[in-house]
Order: C-alpha cells, then sequence, then structure tokens
C-alpha cells in the first residue's frame, strides 16, 4: 500500500470515528437546547413577576386566590382551607400548584 493510500485511510478512520460522536453530540445540543428554553421561560417569568404581582387580586368574591399561581402563569386558582394545628392560624392550600399560605388569627381575650 502506498503512502498516499494509507493516509487516505486514516482519514477515513478518523471520519468514522467523528460520525460516531453524531449522535452523541446531538442529544448533547437538544438537552442544551431544551435547558435553554426552560432558563429564557424562567427569565420571562420573573421579568413580569412585579407586574403580574401589582395586578393581583388576593379575594374574588367568597374565595382567596393563589399568588403563586397568578405571579407564575397569571392563572387564577381559589385556595382551598384546610384548617390548622392550632385555633390560632388558619391553612390554606392551592388545589392547582399545591403552594399553601398560613394566616394568624389574632383573638382578643376578654377579661
Amino acid at each position: 500500500m502506498s503512502i498516499s493510500s494509507e493516509i487516505k485511510e486514516v482519514a477515513a478512520k478518523l471520519a468514522r470515528q467523528m460520525q460516531g460522536r453524531v449522535f452523541r453530540l446531538q442529544s448533547e445540543l437538544t438537552e442544551i437546547e431544551a435547558r435553554k428554553a426552560d432558563i429564557q421561560a424562567q427569565l420571562n417569568m420573573a421579568r413580569l413577576s412585579p407586574e403580574r404581582a401589582s395586578r393581583f387580586q388576593p379575594q374574588i368574591g367568597p374565595y382567596f386566590q393563589c399568588p403563586r399561581c397568578w405571579v407564575e402563569n397569571e392563572k387564577r386558582s381559589p385556595l382551598t382551607p384546610i384548617g390548622g394545628p392550632t385555633r390560632s392560624e388558619d391553612f390554606f392550600r392551592c388545589r392547582i400548584c399545591g403552594f399553601e399560605v398560613t394566616h394568624s388569627v389574632l383573638t382578643r381575650h376578654q377579661s
């Protein structure tokens, strides 16, 4: 085999090795693009959060609203009362995202 043929064979071998990396590199690139899209969505949410918070209505009719669902997704979700461990606290939970809100109830003792 001539030197030219051997060098050409080395080039073909290198190309096969590089070709074997295509699938792995494409998978890595797809993961990076998905991660980038996720970060971009979180960034957009963070940028919009002050404006959304300024328009948040804590109560609509008789229902308290979930602040997380509104600030993060601009969705109205009622909070459900779930009771509290003591008589001095009210607990509410969002059925959509699971966010919990605790409210201390101030009671006056009459003497």
